[in-house]
């Protein structure tokens, strides 16, 4: 199977590689051409010796081409040769999300099937450096179209939790006593903090998960969790709208949150005081965390389920040095603390805990924990409440997956890309996981909580305490 890469960043790295080092002989993959940034030419090189990938082709591009709506003339040219001489399976596009769309559309034209990261699109503005509602939503549509019109054209968003054993799990409790009892899920709450402490001048520069162009936490990690909420909803009947309130701490809030004295306590460090004294410089930038609430609605506007999704970087870190490591995508002080509550009242609660306590590369750590424990890496315990004299079962149930299932997350991914490798080896018609069409709910409702954080209407009241 021939493929190509865009973008060999932390995320490719950490998945797409391994993925391809792992079932390279299963499928006969052969890596024919690979697209990055000049600047990055020596350690790209490096990297693929290291892992002993080979490639037939390196695309090296100008770093501008990041900052331009449409890919650079020459790109083309060498692109287009490959494929007049070689038939492409299928190309992974994993570069930031700022430059998803014009590879899209130029893969999709040639009709090639396509792997692409979390967010899909972004809608991003490259005269004005920022991301704008509308144009996501018309991006979205634009290849939405496209796809429709090569219906023989797969193109899947590697959103993991859709093929998650642990949420396929949960969606079918839930699908199982909606459908049996005629109740709603009416309340989906979800909680997801990832400890991505950023330095401030981190805030600025950084160019995987940046925040300088107006996004953050949601177009980072979060997406997950807003395609989770609809993916989830798709169990209840008569959903026919929603709305969203939202509001966020952003990157100026932040730097006013941790001061000077915090970094010369903490970290033994000076570095910060010039940024620091002007906070106006994180002006535009992205959430740090986002706190939302969906509510989801029949067609008179009756409420059939609300959902409060909380989703942070700014909480609990590992990281406690000054600068950045070399793997700063898993050995930078990350990880995972995620609940959910499910409720379909009042007959049933599904809880969903997983904890992380150490960064995933920390083996040393990881050693003084069972496989599962609370804190280990793959943590996931669903607590399962049932009201016995209505529907039956167990009063209270407890699956400890993490203790059953050895990298959940991590063959999780896997799964959402062998579906793809699977469809065209076999040529089957199946129903994939996460194909970009599914998605449309929730890129629309990301482009809509963007919309509310630029309108801003939110209304600031004094407050005063008795005895302060």
């Amino acid at each position: 199977m021939d493929i190509g890469i865009i973008g060999l960043g932390p995320f490719c790295k950490q998945n797409y590689i391994k993925f391809i080092q792992k079932y390279k002989d299963d499928y006969n993959i052969n890596v024919e051409f690979l697209v990055d940034v000049i600047g990055d030419s020596e350690s790209i090189a490096s990297y693929l010796q290291k892992e002993g990938i080979a490639v037939e082709q390196l695309i090296f591009v100008e770093g501008e081409e990041r900052f331009s709506p449409e890919i650079e003339r020459n790109t083309i040219k060498q692109l287009e040769v490959i494929l007049e001489h070689k038939k492409i399976d299928v190309v992974i596009i994993s570069t930031e999300p700022k430059s998803h769309f014009k590879y899209l559309k130029f893969f999709i034209e040639k009709g090639i099937h396509i792997i692409v990261d979390k967010p899909p699109v972004a809608g991003f503005d490259y005269e004005f450096n920022t991301i704008i509602s509308q144009r996501m939503i018309l991006e979205k549509d634009n290849i939405i179209a496209m796809l429709n019109a090569k219906a023989d054209v797969k193109c899947l968003v590697t959103t993991q939790r859709r093929s998650h054993k642990g949420f396929l799990c949960i969606k079918k409790l839930l699908g199982d006593i909606v459908n049996e009892y005629d109740l709603p899920i009416n309340y989906m709450e979800c909680f997801h903090s990832d400890g991505m402490w950023n330095m401030p001048d981190e805030l600025i520069y950084r160019e995987n998960h940046p925040y300088r162009f107006g996004y953050g936490k949601i177009m980072h990690s979060g997406y997950h969790f807003i395609d989770m909420v609809f993916w989830l909803q798709e169990i209840n009947k008569e959903i026919e709208k929603y709305s969203i309130a939202s509001m966020k701490f952003s990157c100026q809030d932040f730097v006013k949150n941790i001061k000077i004295n915090n970094y010369e306590q903490l970290l033994k460090t000076k570095d910060f005081h010039r940024l620091l004294a002007n906070h106006t410089l994180y002006r535009g930038f992205g959430e740090i965390d986002s706190y939302n609430i969906f509510q989801f609605k029949r067609e008179d506007n009756s409420v059939i389920s609300s959902c409060p999704v909380n989703l942070l970087q700014n909480s609990f870190s590992r990281r406690a040095w000054r600068e950045l490591p070399e793997d700063m995508y898993k050995s930078n002080g990350r990880l995972r603390h995620e609940m959910w509550n499910i409720e379909i009242a009042p007959v049933l609660c599904i809880q969903i805990h997983s904890y992380q306590s150490f960064e995933n590369q920390n083996q040393e750590e990881e050693k003084s924990f069972k496989q599962g424990d609370v804190g280990s890496e793959d943590h996931f315990d669903i607590n399962i409440f049932r009201n016995t004299q209505l529907i039956g079962g167990e009063g209270f149930e407890q699956i400890k997956l993490g203790v059953m299932e050895k990298d959940l997350m991590k063959e999780s991914r896997f799964t959402i890309i062998k579906q793809v490798f699977d469809y065209i080896k076999d040529k089957k018609d199946i129903k994939l996981e996460s194909e970009f069409q599914d998605h449309n709910n929730t890129i629309t409702a990301i482009a809509e909580i963007y919309n509310l954080y630029k309108s801003n209407q939110y209304v600031a009241h004094n407050i005063k305490y008795f005895n302060r």
